[in-house]
């Protein structure tokens, strides 16, 4: 992971924590993906990045939420 930009996290149902990112390219750039990590222990330690969104848009700004049923939703915009 190159980095995160624009991390969006939410404590999911189970407890553990979720993030989504962008990542693999700068501000702007074809590369850019959106990624979901989670942590079991408060953010000690992170799983391995699940891409959620490939590269080739652009991919950026994600949004990520819970329901109060356990369901995860993401978006993201792109050009």
């Amino acid at each position: 992971m190159m980095g995160g930009y624009w991390p969006v996290i939410q404590k999911m149902h189970n407890g553990n924590l979720g993030v989504v990112t962008r990542d693999d390219d700068f501000h702007i750039g074809e590369r850019g993906r959106l990624v979901f990590v989670h942590s079991p222990d408060g953010g000690e330690s992170w799983s391995h990045a699940a891409v959620i969104a490939g590269e080739g848009s652009d991919n950026r700004n994600p949004a990520f939420g819970v329901t109060c049923t356990g369901l995860y939703s993401s978006r993201s915009s792109c050009r």
